[in-house]
């Protein structure tokens, strides 16, 4: 019983997270697009 019950409260919470990336990764991609220089210093 504890088992779904804690399956219903982690399925939203990663589902909005899914959103949030979703929404957030457009923006991303283009600002690294923008600015190849600033995705080197990311990774260094």
């Amino acid at each position: 019983m504890s088992k779904t019950k804690r399956k219903m409260t982690v399925s939203p919470f990663f589902l909005f997270h899914f959103y949030i990336v979703l929404f957030l990764l457009p923006k991303f991609s283009a600002f690294l697009h923008s600015t190849p220089f600033g995705f080197q210093n990311m990774f260094t």
